[in-house]
């Protein structure tokens, strides 16, 4: 005793809401810092910017108006109908965190303020990885002081990985529950439990299976390194058991989202892959990931925030140096998530051989492990839990003055601190990135290093003060760095119109189109984002939700539509085409053919800073639609293998009624229709064309060279993510090109090749309106009627007849549609590799079109068998009589697993690591 006051105090919570007060403090300073941030960069709401950068503004606020949607019951959670012409959302569903608890928060947000509601999403899971945090570190170590737990939660909030990819939203879903997992894995094995850790890894799994599948090999390697060095001996059998029972229960009952996403993820083009078993070996041990992006200096972020616990760690080995496997159980664990960091071929192998543009998914493990360790330690060392209760604070008048003095200093010391270490960064150029690498890694040192000194003099009240200073200081400027306008990575630096929902809102409100699902709205110049359909709520081909099947989007590409990376886009395509897949709504900055469409308004989209100006955004009506199904003849079906784009459209054409082939090819490659193509001559890098049109005639270009266009001497401009573009093909418009329609005249063409003369896959088309017009006057729309649509699927009546037996429904195919005609299970077939068809009777039909993600019944089959069989366990095995090992049993299956646990950890690790050192050697 001393003054009358204790001077060891425990803080431990009160009874009653003590799990709220102990994480209170932990999100007030998170919020703290996160509203300071906002409000000095000028973050809604303390101004006009955002936290909507990269994939966040391309894909996240896209796919959160779905979810928004579903929440209102406007939508399918597994379909949607207005992207893609019809997509399969099980991977978005999936890798999105579509299923996440935390997107109940878009329940009550207006739909409309979406956007403006983002930074305080963000906000939302980041208080709550913090808060998850405080909540695992209370209940695991209690002896340790609310001040370490505080200092840890917030830490772990404003981790590396939080900051830098916190554009990817769905990440921070999966941060912020993995502190719940670790609690209910940790609670099961000690107590003989595996209900707790089966129910949270199967939540992990439905919410992002993609980095729930990384974070089980964690759990294998951390959770047996635990079993194997520190468990009791008798219960070291039992607790494998628990853990292999758990993780396959837990697994099993998400098969319902887990096996539709992995079915739906193998077609698409980002797994597509051509090389062989040994190749893909050879390219992971070698550290070769060819869509990495230059992005690995992201992986030295990961440990920001960390010195601190570094130093902790440190500082607890000495002090417990005779404690040598729980000192070698923590350097295993902190090897297992650090590794990665220094060597790209125990990376790639934890991302499952590639990742594209974004290192180090799990890296909030990371520094969950750094902070959970250093915890440990604190636990256990009793002059780190020495507080004084508030009273012995401030006996002293003089004492107290000072120590306020000292506290308010240190508080007003953050920002500066934090600017200090912030500018530091900013100041490299970006030629000289590479430099940040090493300059993380001495900031690295030299705060530990401090932190280290600080924490070895016995932290008293001023030095306990420093520590917090430094933290903060050093949290703040991760998230001044990183959230909004982010300063470091060049690959972040391309920066976004922060209104380009309210943009495509806004036009959706000017322009009146139909709200049928099933009536297409296109917008040929690129103007919107990729995503736009999902927030204008009007189905479009446009998408890039990375789930698009590689075959669908090989057959739009050859459809001659622009593709890029895993998106489809508007641009290219010709009317017919259009026609066919229902689309009556164009939107575009070009001025279009009154043949083909019918002007309607203008909107003006107004300019969003200095740089830009005003735009006008023309809304025209297509001329030409065909409905939303067209009845055909089986022509659709039996096309030749290899047709390409202008076979397809002269066989729908025929298939319609259509007389004669709508269009004409009149060059192919290097060889051309004399009758139309009067004159062609080539000089230099310069072909020229004398094109003569008879009638009213559509021309069209689609080829693979680079060029420039020139018709009757003027340059044919084009347009690119809604820019003016003179040359072709373009990023973003690399499909079929419009030319323009012409009529009893004589086109003078100019194709330029700035890389000399090369026609290989030039084709020069020509379409007869007069032929097109026929067709639309035999009015075979009247044989279909949509007479319903919902979220998940849509009801046609149709009339068959010998001749016309197919029904065409422009909607993409997919394995998961079912079918019924007149009540009997049809089948549904693929037209093109992307369109759909059903076999009609003779006469009138009911067509019954539903979607059922493939693998979802079977998923749900297995999800059921699993929850059965583990509640079967719990309670008939665990609760009455727990299984019990003879020491043989238990020394067999010991020893067994940890074999296991070591040939996977020479293969995942040190097989990697040598192979690369002894690369580095020999270079």
């Amino acid at each position: 005793m001393k003054g009358g006051f204790q001077l060891k105090f425990k803080l431990r919570p009160p009874k009653k809401g003590g799990v709220i007060l102990t994480a209170l403090p932990a999100f007030i300073a998170l919020t703290a810092i996160v509203l300071i941030v906002y409000a000095v960069k000028g973050i809604i709401p303390f101004g006009s910017e955002s936290v909507i950068y990269m994939d966040m503004w391309q894909m996240n606020v896209p796919i959160y108006y779905h979810i928004y949607d579903v929440l209102h019951f406007d939508k399918s959670l597994f379909y949607d109908f207005y992207t893609a012409l019809g997509m399969n959302m099980s991977e978005s569903v999936a890798i999105c965190s579509l299923l996440s608890p935390f997107n109940l928060f878009f329940y009550f947000v207006p739909r409309d303020k979406i956007v403006e509601f983002m930074p305080i999403f963000t906000l939302l899971k980041l208080n709550f990885s913090a808060i998850f945090m405080s909540v695992f570190l209370r209940y695991r170590f209690k002896n340790t002081h609310n001040f370490w737990r505080t200092i840890a939660s917030v830490a772990y909030g404003l981790c590396g990985m939080c900051m830098i990819f916190c554009t990817n939203s769905q990440w921070l879903d999966m941060a912020a529950l993995f502190p719940l997992l670790m609690m209910c894995l940790d609670y099961s094995l000690r107590n003989k439990k595996v209900l707790p850790y089966a129910f949270m890894l199967a939540v992990y799994f439905i919410v992002n299976p993609y980095i729930a599948a990384i974070t089980l090999l964690f759990i294998f390697f951390a959770a047996s390194a635990q079993i194997l060095l520190l468990a009791p001996k008798r219960e070291k059998a039992l607790r494998i058991l628990h853990l292999g029972i758990g993780t396959f229960a837990g697994v099993g009952m998400s098969a319902f989202v887990v096996l539709p996403f992995i079915k739906q993820m193998g077609k698409t083009s980002r797994t597509a892959s051509s090389s062989t078993l040994w190749d893909t070996i050879k390219a992971i041990l070698d550290g070769t990931n060819p869509y990495g992006g230059g992005t690995e200096i992201q992986k030295y972020w990961m440990m920001w925030g960390t010195a601190l616990a570094a130093a902790i760690i440190i500082y607890g080995i000495i002090i417990n140096r005779k404690k040598i496997r729980r000192n070698i159980f923590s350097l295993i664990c902190i090897a297992l998530v650090v590794l990665q960091i220094f060597f790209e071929n125990i990376h790639l192998i934890w991302h499952g051989g590639s990742y594209a543009l974004f290192p180090m998914r799990f890296g909030f493990i990371t520094t969950f492990v750094m902070w959970t360790i250093a915890i440990s330690y604190i636990n256990d060392i009793r002059k780190l839990n020495i507080f004084q209760p508030l009273p012995a604070l401030f006996s002293n008048k003089l004492k107290a003055a000072i120590k306020v003095a000292c506290a308010l200093i240190g508080i007003a010391a953050i920002p500066f601190v934090s600017y200090l270490i912030a500018q530091s960064f900013i100041k490299v150029k970006s030629e000289y990135s590479e430099y940040i690498i090493w300059f993380s890694l001495a900031l690295f040192g030299l705060l530990m290093i401090l932190y280290f000194v600080l924490v070895n003099r016995k932290l008293r009240n001023v030095f306990r003060i420093l520590v917090c200073t430094l933290l903060a200081a050093e949290l703040s400027a991760g998230v001044y760095l990183f959230i909004g306008e982010p300063y470091i990575d060049p690959v972040f630096l391309q920066g976004p119109d922060m209104h380009s929902a309210e943009k495509v809102i806004d036009a959706g409100e000017a322009f009146e189109t139909n709200d049928s699902v099933m009536s297409r709205v296109k917008n040929s110049d690129g103007t919107f984002m990729t995503n736009y359909p999902f927030i204008m709520e009007k189905a479009a081909l446009s998408n890039w939700t990375h789930s698009v099947d590689a075959e669908l989007q090989h057959s739009y590409k050859s459809l001659g539509y622009s593709t890029v990376y895993t998106r489809l886009l508007d641009a290219g395509g010709t009317v017919f085409l259009d026609a066919l897949m229902n689309v009556e709504d164009v939107f575009t900055a070009e001025t279009l053919p009154a043949k083909s469409y019918t002007f309607e308004n203008s909107h003006t989209i107004k300019a969003t800073d200095k740089n830009s100006a005003d735009k006008t955004l023309n809304h025209y009506k297509t001329n030409y639609h065909f409905g939303e199904a067209t009845v055909m003849s089986d022509a659709i079906l039996n096309m030749p293998k290899g047709t390409d784009s202008f076979g397809f459209q002269n066989t729908a054409f025929y298939a319609m009624g259509g007389q004669g082939n709508l269009l004409h090819i009149i060059q192919y490659d290097a060889e051309i229709d004399p009758s139309v193509i009067i004159e062609k001559t080539a000089e230099n890098q310069s072909v020229k064309y004398k094109i003569n049109v008879t009638g009213c005639q559509n021309l069209y270009l689609a080829g693979l060279q680079s060029i420039s266009i020139n018709i009757n001497g003027v340059p044919h401009s084009m347009y690119d993510c809604g820019n003016v573009t003179y040359t072709y093909p373009q990023a973003y418009n690399n499909g079929i090109i419009d030319l323009g329609v012409y009529q009893d005249e004589v086109v003078d063409l100019e194709i330029v090749y700035p890389s000399g003369i090369n026609e290989a896959y030039t084709r020069l088309v020509l379409m007869d309106y007069t032929l097109l017009d026929s067709l639309v006057a035999a009015d075979n729309a009247s044989d279909v009627r949509l007479i319903e649509s919902d979220g998940n699927g849509l009801e046609f009546a149709a009339f068959g007849s010998e001749n016309k037996n197919i029904l065409f429904i422009p909607v993409s195919y997919d394995e998961g549609l079912s079918c019924e005609v007149n009540g009997e299970d049809a089948v549904v077939e693929s037209v093109y590799g992307c369109f759909s068809a059903v076999k009609l009777e003779e006469g009138e039909n009911t067509v019954e079109i539903s979607f059922t993600p493939p693998g979802f019944k079977i998923g749900m089959i297995i999800a059921v068998i699993s929850l059965v069989l583990i509640l079967e366990y719990h309670f008939l095995k665990l609760r009455k009589r727990p299984p019990v090992f003879s020491y043989a049993v238990r020394t067999v299956a010991v020893w067994e697993y940890a074999k296991l646990w070591v040939i996977a950890l020479i293969i995942v690790y040190i097989i990697p690591m040598v192979y690369q050192i002894v690369n580095t050697i020999k270079k």
